[in-house]
């Protein structure tokens, strides 16, 4: 772009030996939110008040020309989005900073490299404008040379503001809204003919070979020579080649090499070389450069994807930048080295951007590293311009042109990294909400324009479209080389209910996409992490309010570390799932990482290593070879029966498993009860070997028991994975004398326990306990008088404001609304939906099941699809629960499944656990076995509730 005397270029990031003099530091600062920097010409004089550091941001620290009070920050951070940021401003801003350059630069032409600048900056230098940039993602490269004055003083000034007209949309725009220069800004000295861009392109991987191209920013002489060097990491020259300098027709100059014996790059063994080209004319050295790249091939063949010829499966999770400590992307490598340390220590090995790129930073530790990126681009993430409402409109021309150009740039400044093996150009936006033009643009255009560009990555047209497992749409066949799509209803997917679709008509690599969503409530011991940060631990703040308003701030340490068990069971479940469909090839979490508002990730916002659960075991749930437990999707069993159990293998690893055994043990507390091995036929790379059974049979027992699966898969007696699951047994459904002191009105309840008396809804009860859902102000009065009754409900449907009811009656299917019918947490923990956990109570009415205080698997097909019971109608009056269901860190709102509560002489057991559903009574023995031990429970003489509530608040409570 050129505006005044110079011009702004993109650029990319290369080693060079060049002289240069360092922009990083402090620089002298202020906002400017009347707009008046330029008339009063900020950019040549005056005192600016504030200072600021560069790379970084300006909402990394609060600034006195702000002027903003503490009440305008929060209208803020709600107006723009910005929940955790502390001072996200918006308003213009000005940098400023005076530097010298060396006297004998005058010889030489004088470039300005700005490593990254948000979201659009004018440049000034010596009071000459400079132009105006609006490459936010990209470096920038400005010739300073008619401008600069060697041997004296400069003074450079930048204007951030938020462009009008066409900008990019990702999560530096929209969570984080934030501007500044956040990497690295120098001025550098060079000959007129240096080079500008540098890209190693594989050609080849056996043997292995490179192409060098190389653009100079000015045609060298025509004696000019460009030498190519390739070193190794400890240095040393390896393989060299040598021609003219002088470019082909399209302006580049290419130097082809063979690296015979040279290793390729994988995540297991991620080998980097170093591109040296040196610029010669005669005897005279002019510019050289380097670049790190790695040798590797990705490309498709089926439903596989597969690297340097060996399929590989995507064990991943979404990046959404969130960065605690600087708002913006931090630049330093060591940063992103640590976090994705962590990350590959869980078993990922591939990470997504959510609609943003990541920085030249973090891609060279994931380069290091070995963890493979899909890179994102920034356009489109709250879909304003391209929702339904907004896409009646065909493209607009300057959109396109700028989209295109920020696209091309993007790409062409990060070729050399190895990491990235996945190209997308955007995201979550349906097929169906496009006009043809948009379309076009992004569903044609860009793939085609990614390939011929970097043709060593697989593209993907769109992302998380909305279940478009196809490779087609009415517009013809799609421009991608993966599919990626969620589950099914992922908001609403149930735990033990697999396979996931079996994706039959998939044609190419499918990966699920924003995999598993599972949030868990805040962590608060975290809050002290947040102390002199320039984010707000919002998410906690949230949680502690709430627990404070609904009066569990006692409680509150219990919920959050049961939450978390219920995400790590849930997190397991999911990923087992998912290698067990073997037309999937990866996933990617949302997130790998937390926000402090939602607790998604497998890792929390600092990226610490999960310390409610030990890595090596989350590991054995997420890496290249795992064990699989083929259940039927059940965990619970009779006691004394056999177990329909299966055991397989799913290898993606890097080489095939030769002679695989499977050693398996049953352990009862610690001690062995049972065990066994099978012999596997080989099990190939990208193959799900085929379910073996194991014989397993489950002692005889009075009293439910828990039991731990382990299994380690061996290769010649070398250990290669292990894995283990829990399962449960209960006892035979038992009939007694109990059941002659029970009526009931309830068919499952009659067809369970033949014992039970037949009881009609108006009639007196002839019996101590009745068996209803349906609670008539003569039910109550019979309580009232000494009646024990147990109140089921099976309520599918949500809570309507305004409901009406029928005069005379009340109905338990309607006080047990609390918009959250699902086993597991709700998707994105931001509204008052969602299961967060459960705690439950050592308590008789349990029938003695091992819960470990939260309801593990038994529990999923009676608690998914039900709504918990609104325990805050009680109020005043509080209700202890024994099976407590988590409320929203928003609301905590207290609700439950089962609780106890005594109304005038008589008892109330509640419940809302999903008793009357058919489809559960045949696959799930615990079923029977709770509900008799509700019914004896209520029969004997333990019921005697701890707390009683008035009639008039009881009923109240059940007629909202």
């Amino acid at each position: 772009m050129k505006t005044g005397m110079c011009e702004l270029y993109a650029g990319m990031d290369l080693r060079t030996g060049r002289d240069r003099v360092a922009l990083d530091g402090e620089w002298v600062f202020s906002y400017d939110p009347e707009d008046r920097g330029i008339r009063e010409r900020w950019f040549e004089r005056g005192d600016l008040p504030d200072t600021t550091i560069v790379p970084g941001c300006a909402q990394a620290q609060e600034h006195s020309s702000a002027r903003m009070s503490v009440a305008d920050y929060a209208a803020l951070r709600a107006k723009a989005n910005a929940l955790d940021m502390k001072w996200p401003v918006v308003a213009p801003a000005w940098y400023r900073r005076s530097f010298k350059v060396p006297a004998d630069w005058n010889s030489r032409e004088v470039w300005l490299h700005l490593g990254a600048i948000m979201p659009a900056a004018e440049l000034w230098l010596n009071g000459v404008s400079l132009g105006n940039s609006r490459s936010s993602r990209t470096p920038i490269r400005c010739n300073l040379t008619s401008v600069i004055r060697p041997g004296a003083e400069n003074i450079l000034a930048l204007r951030f503001a938020w462009p009008e007209g066409p900008a990019l949309e990702g999560c530096f725009d929209f969570c984080t809204p934030f501007s500044g220069p956040y990497r690295h800004a120098w001025v550098e000295a060079v000959a007129p003919a240096h080079v500008r861009e540098l890209w190693i392109r594989t050609v080849g991987i056996d043997p292995p070979a490179i192409v060098a191209e190389t653009i100079f920013a000015q045609a060298p002489a025509s004696a000019a020579r460009l030498t190519l060097e390739v070193r190794d990491a400890a240095g040393a020259v390896r393989w060299t080649a040598e021609r003219t300098a002088t470019p082909d027709a399209d302006g580049v100059c290419r130097v082809s090499l063979a690296l015979l014996g040279a290793a390729l790059w994988s995540p297991t063994s991620p080998v980097l070389y170093t591109a040296h080209v040196i610029l010669r004319d005669g005897g005279r050295e002019l510019d050289r450069a380097d670049a790190r790249f790695g040798i590797r091939e990705v490309r498709s063949s089926g439903d596989r994807i597969m690297l340097n010829g060996t399929p590989i499966y995507l064990r991943g999770g979404c990046d959404d930048h969130n960065y605690p400590e600087t708002v913006c992307p931090p630049a330093s490598r060591e940063y992103y080295a640590r976090r994705l340390r962590a990350l590959k220590a869980c078993g990922f090995n591939y990470t997504k951007s959510c609609h943003e790129v990541f920085t030249e930073e973090f891609l060279e530790a994931a380069d290091e590293l070995g963890v493979m990126v899909c890179q994102e681009m920034p356009f489109g993430l709250t879909q304003r311009r391209w929702t339904p409402e907004k896409c009646g409109r065909e493209l607009d021309p300057a959109e396109a042109d700028f989209l295109r150009r920020e696209f091309a740039a993007i790409i062409r400044s990060r070729r050399n990294h190895p990491s990235i093996v996945i190209g997308a150009t955007i995201g979550e936006i349906s097929f169906d909400w496009m006009t043809e033009s948009v379309h076009g643009f992004f569903g044609r255009e860009l793939p085609l324009l990614w390939r011929a560009l970097h043709p060593g990555v697989l593209v993907m047209d769109l992302s998380g479209t909305g279940g478009e497992w196809r490779g087609f749409t009415g517009r013809g066949p799609r421009v991608t080389d993966i599919i990626e799509e969620c589950p099914g209803d992922s908001t609403r997917q149930e735990p033990l209910a697999h396979p996931l679709e079996p994706l039959a008509n998939l044609d190419r690599p499918g990966i699920y996409h924003e995999y598993d969503w599972i949030a868990s409530l805040p962590e608060p011991e975290l809050k002290a992490r947040y102390a002199g940060l320039p984010t707000l631990p919002s998410g906690i703040i949230t949680l502690e309010r709430a627990a404070k308003e609904a009066g569990q701030d006692e409680q509150l340490p219990l919920f959050v570390a049961n939450s978390r068990k219920l995400k790590r069971f849930l997190q397991k479940e999911a990923l087992e799932g998912a290698r067990r469909n073997p037309r999937i090839t990866g996933y990617h979490f949302w997130l790998v990482h937390a926000f402090s508002w939602c607790q998604e990730g497998a890792l929390n916002e600092f990226w610490d290593l999960p310390e409610d659960i030990k890595v090596e075991e989350f590991y054995s749930w997420n890496s290249d070879v795992m064990i699989l437990l083929d259940d039927n999707n059940r965990r619970t069993f009779q006691s004394g029966s056999s177990a329909p159990l299966g055991l397989q293998v799913s290898n993606f690893g890097s080489h095939p498993v030769s002679v695989p055994a499977l050693a398996w043990q049953m352990l009862a507390k610690g001690k062995a009860v049972a065990e066994g091995r099978i012999v596997l036929p080989a099990i190939p790379c990208g193959a799900l070997s085929a379910s073996r059974p194991i014989s397993l049979r489950f002692p005889a027992a009075e009293v439910p028991a828990q039991y731990e699966i382990c299994v380690v898969l061996l290769e010649n007696e070398k250990e290669i994975s292990r894995n283990r699951w829990t399962c449960w047994t209960v006892p035979a459904l038992k009939h007694g004398p109990w059941e002659e002191k029970i009526a009931t009105d309830l068919p499952f309840v009659a067809n369970a326990f033949p014992g039970i008396r037949p009881f009609k809804s108006g009639t007196a009860p002839s019996v101590p306990v009745v068996a209803a859902n349906c609670i008539t102000p003569a039910l109550l009065d019979w309580v009232e008088q000494g009646g024990r009754l147990v109140a089921f409900s099976g309520a599918l449907r949500e809570y309507r404001p305004g409901q009406e009811y029928r005069p005379g009656q009340v109905h338990p299917a309607d006080w047990t609304n609390s918009f959250s019918n699902l086993y597991r947490s709700s998707a994105w923990a931001m509204g008052p939906m969602g299961n967060m956990g459960t705690v439950m109570a050592d308590h008789p009415a349990l029938g003695g099941m091992p819960h470990d205080g939260w309801c593990q698997a038994p529990f999923v097909p009676l608690i998914h699809g039900t709504y918990p019971i609104v325990l805050e109608w009680f109020r005043p009056e509080r209700i202890e629960p024994i099976i407590r269901s988590i409320g929203h860190q928003s609301t905590l709102v207290d609700k439950a499944y089962l609780f106890e509560v005594g109304v005038g002489r008589g008892a109330v057991l509640a419940t809302s656990l999903r008793f009357n559903a058919d489809e559960i009574w045949n696959h799930n023995p615990q079923t029977a076995y709770l509900l008799g031990a509700l019914l004896a429970y209520a029969a004997g003489d333990d019921f005697h509730p701890g707390q009683t509530v008035p009639r008039k608040v009881f009923e109240q409570a059940i007629t909202r």
